[in-house]
């Protein structure tokens, strides 16, 4: 899938999925002679429709205006997911780096609420544990992101910094 960042409005949110897919579905560039298409043009069309049929696209809503239309972004042909960026969300909201504050959670859970009205899909959040992917499954989001490589990269060298310091002093 493509994830793009900061999604304002509807008119961002339509000309984001018109350029993930090729003709007649959209205005990507098109070429055959990627990996994508196999190097060749034996079969444009499979490849076009592989394509199309196959990206995934998620807008992320990271701003009050965006947040108030998250169900219009979710209703435009082509995005699949609204993924709502909780940590600029805090900070719009008024509450930088704090994206459990229960003004922020509940503008979220707002947003979310209006996407699934429109029968879309919604992300938020960054679950770290069992308890973490069942809140963000209790606000109704069906597109869940678990950890960031970073934090798990982190935490395995910190605990790994941690037992050498203890073992060899």
């Amino acid at each position: 899938g493509v994830v793009v960042p900061h999604v304002p409005d509807v008119a961002a949110a339509e000309a984001f999925a018109e350029a993930l897919r090729y003709h007649p579905d959209g205005v990507r560039g098109f070429t055959p002679f990627s990996k994508a298409g196999g190097f060749t043009n034996r079969d444009v069309g499979a490849h076009v429709e592989r394509s199309n049929d196959g990206v995934i696209g998620v807008a992320i809503v990271e701003s009050i205006g965006a947040l108030e239309v998250a169900g219009e972004i979710a209703a435009v042909d082509g995005v699949d997911v609204v993924y709502f960026g909780a940590y600029d969300l805090s900070q719009a909201l008024g509450h930088p780096g704090q994206p459990l504050h229960p003004a922020v959670v509940e503008a979220i859970v707002d947003g979310v609420a209006r996407v699934r009205e429109t029968g879309g899909c919604a992300g938020g959040f960054v679950p770290q544990d069992r308890d973490g992917i069942a809140r963000v499954l209790e606000m109704g989001m069906g597109f869940v992101t678990y950890e960031v490589d970073a934090s798990i990269l982190f935490r395995h060298v910190a605990d790994m910094a941690e037992w050498f310091a203890r073992e060899v002093g």
